[in-house]
């Protein structure tokens, strides 16, 4: 659990930023290939017959302001760490499925699934349940191995639900401060024709 400290009246400066939100949700709503449905054929009056395949959800809260201009941003202060849960929801499935986190983050650096960033006032965490896999060009990609029928509660990717803030802010790093934004995208596909995660993300990555 985190806890918030209060920053010091000499040291409080306030300034926005944008932390953008967008879901792609690729579960049971995709009608072709591995990615929503599996068919098996046995011999017999069984015929073919459609694997269950659930939906997948991606739900967002915390510290933000909705009035006029200011919707949808982030205040932040020296030492005060923002609230920022993101958690994933998939309803499962009778096949072994992968569910696939990629995160596009202009400005911020990786390193060791830590984001810092380019004024290295801001941090976060990809939680320890998710595996990254690699990075294409500014999108990285992390993912998550799901057994069959094995489903995913409200799991977060951010690591304690915060973004932390640097104690060390001071107004002339706070001035001209550049948009710090980030976009994460969900999907999931059937684990059962491909070897690795690597695999199945570049089928899916070449038909999204």
């Amino acid at each position: 659990m985190s806890t918030k400290k209060q920053p010091s009246p000499r040291n409080f400066f306030i300034i926005w930023a944008i932390f953008g939100l967008s879901l792609v949700l690729l579960s049971s709503h995709i009608t072709s290939g591995p990615y929503a449905k599996y068919s098996s054929q046995s011999k017999g009056s069984d015929g073919a017959r459609v694997i269950k395949f659930g939906d997948l959800t991606v739900t967002e809260t915390g510290d933000f302001t909705s009035v006029g201009a200011n919707e949808n941003k982030f205040v932040f202060a020296p030492g005060i760490s923002i609230d920022k849960n993101v958690l994933v929801t998939f309803e499962g499935s009778e096949a072994s499925t992968i569910v696939f986190i990629t995160v596009e983050t202009p400005g911020w650096t990786l390193n060791n699934k830590n984001f810092t960033d380019s004024k290295g006032q801001l941090t976060w965490s990809v939680d320890d349940g998710w595996t990254y896999l690699r990075t294409d060009g500014s999108k990285h990609v992390f993912y998550y191995s799901l057994d069959p029928n094995e489903k995913m509660t409200n799991t977060p990717f951010i690591k304690d639900g915060v973004i932390q803030v640097s104690e060390n802010g001071t107004l002339a790093i706070y001035k001209d401060y550049p948009e710090t934004s980030f976009t994460i995208q969900g999907y999931v596909v059937q684990a059962n024709k491909f070897a690795t995660a690597a695999e199945a993300w570049e089928s899916l990555s070449s038909k999204s």
